[in-house]
């Protein structure tokens, strides 16, 4: 009886969470077919109908370069790794744990998209204002690339308040060297 394909990736049970599944390669007869396991399951049994044959070589690669970054004024900043092929901005918001309720301003995520290949083309960024509830259905919309960066913004007064903090402590100096100062002068 002929194994599919299917088969052949439930026998080798491989590891899906480290496991890119979108950048699935079958090579047939010295030719490479790169084939999006991911995609080809969301509708159904695409995948249980392709008939492997003597011969045939599967590869299945590791998803550990393929990154999406989430950073700034969220509760989780990290690196999110691929393994599918439909990660939506929310969905990278919401496994950061959102934008922070203190700190983030909802009117400032972005997406950078660097470069794909070397054309020397220049970063696209694209805004997302997330102030109102409603842009999240926007964000659910846009589909994130491996290297994209997210990045959200810090509020007005998240921005003052760190400039106090770097500036008290240098007024704490600055007062000490006054008296320091006066002491001297005084002869103390």
């Amino acid at each position: 009886m002929p194994l599919t394909l299917a088969q052949a990736v439930g026998r080798a049970r491989i590891n899906v969470e480290e496991a890119d599944l979108s950048g699935f390669v079958l090579t047939r007869d010295g030719t490479d077919y790169p084939l999006d396991l991911d995609a080809l399951n969301r509708g159904g049994t695409v995948a249980a109908d392709v008939y492997l044959k003597p011969g045939d070589r599967l590869h299945m690669p590791f998803n550990d370069r393929k990154q999406v970054y989430v950073i700034g004024e969220v509760l989780r900043p990290q690196a999110l790794t691929f393994k599918t092929t439909d990660m939506s901005l929310t969905q990278a918001l919401g496994r950061t744990g959102g934008l922070n309720p203190v700190t983030a301003k909802g009117g400032a995520v972005y997406v950078i998209r660097g470069m794909e290949d070397n054309s020397h083309k220049q970063a696209t960024v694209y805004h997302l204002d997330a102030a109102s509830p409603v842009a999240f259905t926007l964000a659910d919309r846009f589909p994130l690339r491996p290297g994209d960066v997210v990045w959200v913004g810090p509020a007005g007064v998240t921005r003052w308040n760190r400039f106090l903090t770097q500036l008290l402590p240098l007024s704490g100096i600055i007062s000490n060297a006054a008296a320091a100062q006066y002491n001297f002068d005084r002869g103390n």
